[in-house]
């Protein structure tokens, strides 16, 4: 079936397409968050917006956690930003990490598929390349500027951190096939994105969470700077702030602001890890 597409009227000089899936059921896991993240988005963004939701055109779709599920929802996406090549387009994948106690903002996806269980329709591939005409285990890196949008998520008051390893299951899968896809369209990148349970991080935080990270996407897909301009973007500075437990107004000579700026990285350092490498088993 097509994409859901919800089209958001918007003063913004610049819009941004952003074609988002989330994953439905599979084994271990019959309430999937990310089912609930992405058919809900775009309400919370219309009740809740963000300083760049008016920018956003955003399509959904809630994929099988199979392999043909993967690429019937991306040929559906890549079909649709053929035809309209000119926008700027955003891949972004919602999955769940059910062991996770926060977000995590993946950076690389490896083609290796190595299922510890078969997918909904029973595709248990072992240590077998996604794409044949690649070298095994190749990885490639999203262009997005993962860790500036991740310092800035912090600064937001987000349990968030960097992962370089998405597992080798259905997240890696469409990640990488996503990854090919953005490399080989015009003004495309791809992200995924793993949440934890809700039972970890209440459901209300997820969107507050997907509200926030579109904001900084959308910066960082046209150049914007990370804090906007202006009198939103001087609240939004006092908001990370505040975040880091540090005063709302700057020192004003250069060595006191240099100190500042050093105990606001810190701040945020020790409040959450910055790159999360996980085990060799990684994510479901």
């Amino acid at each position: 079936r097509p994409p859901q597409r919800h089209s958001t009227m918007s003063v913004a000089s610049q819009k941004l397409r952003v074609c988002c899936t989330g994953f439905g059921k599979f084994h271990g896991v019959p309430r999937n968050p990310t089912t609930e993240l992405v058919e809900g988005l775009q309400a919370f963004l219309d009740e809740h917006p963000g300083r760049n939701s008016s920018g956003l055109d955003l399509e959904t779709e809630v994929v099988e956690v199979s392999i043909p599920g993967t690429e019937e929802a991306l040929e559906a996406f890549q079909s649709k930003h053929a035809a309209e090549s000119s926008v700027q387009t955003l891949f972004i994948h919602f999955g769940v990490d059910g062991g996770s106690q926060c977000f995590r903002c993946e950076s690389i996806a490896y083609n290796e598929a190595d299922f510890r269980v078969p997918d909904e329709r029973g595709n248990a591939p072992a240590q077998e390349p996604i794409c044949a005409d690649r070298n095994m285990g190749e990885p490639i890196e999203t262009t997005v500027p993962v860790a500036r949008v991740v310092r800035a998520l912090q600064g937001r008051g987000h349990q968030v951190m960097i992962s370089t390893d998405a597992g080798r299951y259905l997240c890696n899968y469409i990640f990488y096939k996503s990854l090919r896809a953005a490399n080989e369209l015009d003004k495309t990148v791809s992200i995924f994105i793993h949440v934890p349970p809700f039972e970890a991080v209440p459901k209300e935080q997820h969107f507050i969470f997907a509200r926030d990270l579109l904001d900084e996407l959308y910066d960082a897909a046209f150049g914007l700077d990370a804090y906007g301009g202006g009198e939103q973007g001087t609240a939004h500075l006092r908001g990370a702030r505040a975040a880091a437990g540090m005063a709302s107004t700057p020192p004003v000579s250069s060595t006191k602001g240099l100190v500042f700026l050093l105990m606001v990285i810190l701040r945020l350092w020790w409040s959450c890890p910055l790159v999360y490498s996980p085990s060799t088993e990684g994510f479901r």
